[in-house]
């Protein structure tokens, strides 16, 4: 028994439960007469527990997210809120948005309200995933045999990977290639061999989207007549080489030593400034979009 002092001035009750709640009064018996004392109702409240926490969720924009949360106590009331806001017309245990959207990302929590006593649940992470989708697809391209060429896709939304592949054969980064993964795939030194239909395919949490094709067509590096095409000047340099080249746009500059270490390079200029590179023999090569050639370029003082 958890009662004690029954019959004395004293009623105690120890570790009460809900089974103690009741009426209670004392009957007091003397020499002379008996009475009864004032009857006084005794309710016992179980302690407002949270049981099971709301977990967070990972999904995916337009599905439906429920949050849930389990409580014990006598006159629970829930109350949810969305970072610190609360929501209105959230006050079951159950909290569910249908069609989610981005914007219903954040930290959700529920207050629990009872006769005995109040809490707060933990904070529940909703994180609202989007599917791929390109903005800016790859375009076909041509390449003069020993140039480099670059592919690259933009795309929105939940990326997770990108993968590059080439006549539907996946790519990996070696001598080749490089950059399978990313979202800019780049080929150096390409040539016939390197011709085909390239894509990429970028997934994420919500599915995958594949890139329209891109087409590699590689060019000879040998155009009739070049050399009346081509002025390099002067040559002999001390500290400017210009080029010129009729019926052509020059993309890059690259001077090489006779290692073939490239020790100055400039993009989209006719002009290359060779002021701090030690005089003796080096090799210029010239790129354009059609094509790519090289020239023997002495550097004297």
């Amino acid at each position: 028994m958890n009662i004690s002092g029954t019959k004395t001035a004293v009623l105690k009750i120890e570790n009460a439960e809900k089974s103690d709640t009741g009426n209670y009064y004392c009957h007091i018996t003397g020499i002379c007469n008996e009475l009864n004392s004032d009857t006084l109702e005794l309710k016992i409240v179980l302690p407002t527990k949270i049981v099971s926490q709301p977990s967070p969720l990972k999904i995916c924009a337009g599905e439906t997210a429920t949050f849930t949360i389990l409580a014990e106590g006598d006159n629970l009331k829930y109350q949810w809120k969305k970072d610190e806001v609360t929501l209105a017309g959230a006050n079951q245990n159950t909290y569910k948005i249908t069609t989610v959207k981005t914007s219903d990302s954040g930290s959700y929590t529920c207050s629990v309200s009872g006769a005995g006593g109040d809490l707060i649940s933990n904070a529940a992470l909703l994180t609202v995933n989007v599917k791929p989708e390109i903005s800016v697809q790859p375009v076909s391209q041509n390449a003069a045999k020993g140039a480099d060429a670059k592919f690259s896709v933009t795309a929105t939304g939940t990326i997770e990977t990108y993968q590059w592949f080439k006549d539907g054969v996946k790519l990996t980064n070696g001598l080749k290639y490089s950059g399978t993964t990313t979202s800019e795939l780049k080929i150096v030194n390409v040539n016939e061999a390197d011709k085909g239909s390239f894509n990429c395919v970028i997934t994420g949490p919500c599915g995958s989207v594949t890139s329209a094709n891109a087409t590699l067509n590689v060019t000879s590096a040998v155009i009739d007549d070049l050399t009346e095409k081509i002025k390099i000047f002067p040559n002999p340099a001390s500290d400017i080489i210009n080029v010129e080249m009729s019926d052509f746009s020059i993309i890059e500059l690259e001077l090489k030593d006779n290692l073939g270490r490239i020790v100055k390079s400039i993009k989209n200029s006719e002009q290359i400034n060779i002021s701090g590179i030690q005089p003796g023999m080096y090799f210029l090569t010239i790129i354009t979009k059609e094509t790519k050639i090289v020239k023997k370029i002495i550097i004297s003082r």
